[in-house]
């Protein structure tokens, strides 16, 4: 007899998806997986701001919009946060079926995509990296169209503002404008995300980008990382956390992800 668990989830953009990437590989053994979100996190972290609520309703209701997933849209579930789901419940992630996200125009390029966006990246590690990442990334645009994709400012949320986050998530838009040549450059950033979120269908056309890209190249980790690692054919990733780490899980379908700048290069190299 198949059973179903019911999942209070953390409210950010990768946490949607982290679930479908964990909870994919079993999805079988359930007649049912009932999500809802957070309300203290949303509280927390939004607080209650209803253009983030709008959002997360949309996100949620197109990620688990397929049996045996459902929405439950203010339901009183165990809360369910990352370190749960690995922990308890599976630790195998596969790479989901997310095409109901890509949604929008194809830009009929081949390209490469990069990011804009650091998190978990600590700045100073970044600025002394950075010599070695810049070669990198030249040599990869010499060979390759480069769209970069993400937001320009880095707005200071509460989340991004909070002492934990404060040195470890910046904007890569100027240095990347700065050192990439225009002529192989397809600027598809926006000037924010908003400290609520972007719309929705700018989601889901920047889900569409990176799936039709050749790969996607990130740094560090949070919704663009796991976007990547849903949606793109290959993803290569730099990160700095310890979050992957305290998890225990480091190796994800179709991402090259490291803490070592050399392999990094490296896997840039081999695109």
């Amino acid at each position: 007899m198949k059973k179903q668990l019911l999942m209070d989830i953390n409210v950010g953009l990768g946490d949607h998806l982290f679930v479908r990437m964990f909870m994919d590989g079993i999805k079988d053994q359930y007649d049912r997986i009932a999500i809802t979100h957070s309300r203290p996190a949303m509280r927390f972290w939004h607080h209650d701001n209803q253009a983030r609520w709008d959002f997360n309703l949309k996100l949620a209701s197109a990620v688990f919009g397929e049996p045996p997933y459902v929405l439950v849209p203010n339901a009183h579930f165990p809360f369910f946060p990352v370190e749960r789901l690995v922990k308890e419940v599976n630790n195998k992630p596969v790479k989901p079926n997310l095409d109901c996200l890509c949604v929008g125009k194809s830009i009929g390029l081949k390209y490469i995509v990069i990011t804009t966006k650091a998190r978990q990246f600590p700045k100073i590690i970044f600025d002394q990296i950075k010599d070695k990442i810049t070669a990198s990334l030249q040599k990869l645009a010499s060979e390759h169209t480069i769209v970069i994709l993400g937001e320009r400012e880095v707005e200071k949320t509460i989340e991004y503002n909070a002492e934990v986050n404060r040195h470890q998530v910046f904007g890569l838009y100027d240095y990347l404008i700065n050192i990439l040549p225009p002529n192989k450059v397809v600027d598809l950033t926006v000037p924010a995300l908003g400290v609520a979120t972007s719309a929705f269908s700018q989601f889901q056309q920047d889900c569409l980008i990176m799936k039709e890209a050749d790969a996607v190249v990130s740094l560090g980790t949070g919704g663009n990382i796991w976007m990547a690692a849903c949606m793109a054919k290959q993803s290569v990733v730099l990160r700095a956390d310890t979050e992957l780490d305290r998890l225990g899980i480091t190796e994800y379908p179709d991402v090259s992800l490291t803490k070592d700048v050399d392999q990094f290069t490296n896997f840039l190299a081999q695109l």
